[in-house]
């Protein structure tokens, strides 16, 4: 499903190119959203996650590989969570 999104997102640059600009854009923004999700779903202080993505949006559209290379960086903290993501 990612893949066929990001394929879908290079298409689209691809005749908008100006659309580059409103992706770097809302990157930061959705980012912080979802840091501030992920903290109250998983009953975490926001600070256990990282303040600024990880990767930019030409890293993250150039190489799928980055999906997983996601869950194996050394630098993510230890969430103690059970095998059903459960504290």
């Amino acid at each position: 499903m990612m893949e066929r999104q990001r394929k879908n997102i290079i298409k689209t640059l691809e005749f908008s190119p100006s659309l580059n600009q409103y992706l770097e854009g809302i990157l930061e923004e959705n980012y912080q959203l979802a840091r501030r999700f992920a903290a109250i779903e998983t009953d975490l202080s926001i600070d256990i996650f990282p303040s600024k993505p990880f990767f930019s949006i030409k890293q993250i559209l150039e190489n799928s590989s980055y999906d997983n290379e996601i869950l194996k960086m050394d630098n993510l903290p230890n969430l103690n969570l059970n095998q059903n993501g459960e504290k």
